[in-house]
């Protein structure tokens, strides 16, 4: 195994975290809502050109039934992460927008938080996730393990043209372990990160 220096590359993030908070300012103030179609194909390919920009590899792919796809990889050692985000943001009832402290798209910064639609769920985590592995790379090393990404724009709930999709991109799927979507901290500023859901019950309902 390669030795791997992460002091090296936490001190890669704290280096260019300016540059990685802007990126994700700019991603927020797309407004990303599935009744735009325009503003889903911009999101698409912003993410699309930040992967590449960060050292990877990405394709945005339209897909029946959803807005389009990005499948990503950021190369790195020989364990394959498969991380799972979404970017449309509009996945709850949103609220008055006269409630907000900032308008929803203006992604500015208050007290140390940005303030955004989407930033919580899912636009933060899914770039935390492209700057993680991109850290290994400003600092001048290979990732430990090598970054594919599955980044979903869907026309509805419950992701109907998911299931077609992944069986046709298998081949570029397949990995050793999987992350699905959120990361948080708990009340204590610990970070949390979720291995599974227990007591939750999916139903669906035929009529």
């Amino acid at each position: 195994m390669p030795a791997f220096d992460l002091d090296a590359a936490l001190a890669a993030v704290d280096e260019h975290f300016d540059t990685f908070v802007t990126e994700l300012q700019q991603l927020c103030r797309i407004r990303s809502r599935r009744q735009e179609p325009e503003q889903m194909a911009a999101t698409a390919e912003f993410l699309k050109n930040t992967v590449q920009r960060r050292g990877g590899t990405a394709d945005v792919i339209a897909w029946e039934h959803s807005h389009p796809y990005v499948l990503a990889e950021i190369g790195g050692g020989a364990p394959r992460l498969l991380h799972f985000n979404h970017y449309d943001v509009e996945v709850e009832p949103t609220g008055d927008d006269a409630d907000w402290i900032s308008p929803p798209y203006a992604a500015e910064i208050h007290d140390g938080r940005l303030y955004a639609r989407g930033v919580a769920d899912d636009k933060g985590a899914l770039m935390s996730r492209v700057h993680a592995a991109a850290a290994w790379l400003l600092s001048g090393q290979q990732p430990p393990v090598t970054s594919r990404y599955i980044m979903e724009g869907k026309q509805r709930l419950h992701s109907p043209g998911l299931g077609s999709f992944v069986a046709a991109h298998a081949d570029r799927l397949t990995a050793d372990a999987a992350l699905w979507e959120n990361s948080w901290c708990d009340g204590a500023g610990r970070p949390l990160l979720k291995l599974g859901e227990k007591g939750i019950l999916y139903m669906r309902i035929v009529l």
